[in-house]
């Protein structure tokens, strides 16, 4: 029995050191379906292309038509429980700091109807909102220039309910 365990511990070695030295293969990204290496310089692009960045291995781009593509969004919310009174702060993480326009969506959900935050908005020095009213009926949507900074609501009970919580919540798109 005890060199049964033996052989079998030794086939179960040389088992794991076999497929951990077997090798994958996978195709060279520079070779395009017909075999021949792709041309990045000499590449078509859109009539409304503008060029970030060429080379002989890669090229970026970006056209009037990305704008209508999905975009990267950041999400965070905050929870206030029924018959609360609460006031503080949370940082929504900017989503595309390296240029454009974004659009920032404020909203705030209950069960409720009667409830209502006040908010103000800002990211580093730049205040979008100040001492703003919000309730359930409409988010707040605004236009922003795209900034390095993430941005940071404040926020501050007004009317609350006493058998509903509420939810704001921040989307930068």
């Amino acid at each position: 029995m005890k060199k049964f365990r033996h052989l079998l511990a030794f086939l179960l070695t040389l088992c794991l050191c076999v497929t951990m030295t077997t090798t994958a293969f996978a195709a060279e990204s520079k070779m395009a379906t017909n075999d021949q290496p792709f041309n990045y310089l000499n590449y078509e692009f859109p009539e409304d292309a503008q060029i970030l960045y060429q080379s002989e291995d890669a090229v970026i781009y970006t056209t009037n038509t990305d704008s209508q593509m999905t975009r990267a969004v950041e999400y965070n919310q905050v929870w206030v429980d029924a018959g609360r009174v609460k006031t503080g702060s949370f940082t929504v993480t900017n989503p595309h700091p390296w240029g454009g326009t974004g659009e920032c969506r404020l909203r705030l959900e209950s069960n409720a109807s009667n409830v209502s935050m006040n908010i103000s908005v800002y990211a580093g020095l730049t205040v979008f909102l100040a001492s703003q009213h919000i309730d359930t009926s409409k988010d707040i949507v605004f236009a922003y220039n795209v900034l390095k900074s993430d941005f940071v609501i404040d926020y501050a009970t007004d009317d609350i309910s006493s058998q509903h919580g509420m939810r704001l919540n921040c989307w930068l798109s």
